[in-house]
């Protein structure tokens, strides 16, 4: 019977270890769900004047194409960068020729094909996971 109540004891000690080691920060949460592809969503106050696709990497990088219009059919930028989320913020490295454009935004919101990010100036943005432009 004492071998009994000690497997069990075992088997709980063993299960509680493996449940911490599942466990994830909400940044490692947000880093895994921010993955693929985002464009303005139809909630922005933007959408319709601007438009770009950002897609994140899961080694940090990313790319943004820039485009005119929301129609998405004349590029007029093509960045590329890092990026990383520390304390539930996206924190965005860009580069543009010599200059470095830092950008950093509070996540509100990110899951499933929604993201809404907070920007310094109080502004919300609205994002959707889609490779192209809605």
């Amino acid at each position: 019977m004492r071998k009994i109540g000690l497997l069990f004891c075992v088997c709980i000690v063993l299960a509680s270890c493996e449940k911490q080691e599942q466990t994830l920060t909400q940044d490692e949460i947000y880093a895994k769900a921010i993955l693929g592809s985002w464009v303005v969503s139809k909630l922005d106050k933007s959408y319709g004047t601007k438009g770009g696709i950002s897609t994140y990497f899961d080694d940090g990088t990313l790319t943004h194409i820039g485009y005119k219009t929301g129609k998405c059919e004349e590029v007029v930028q093509d960045l590329k960068g890092h990026w990383r989320i520390e304390s539930q913020q996206l924190i965005i490295e860009l580069m543009s020729g010599q200059n470095k454009l830092t950008i950093v935004d509070k996540i509100e919101l990110l899951s499933g094909s929604k993201m809404m990010l907070k920007a310094n100036d109080g502004t919300m943005l609205h994002r959707s996971k889609s490779s192209i432009c809605l």
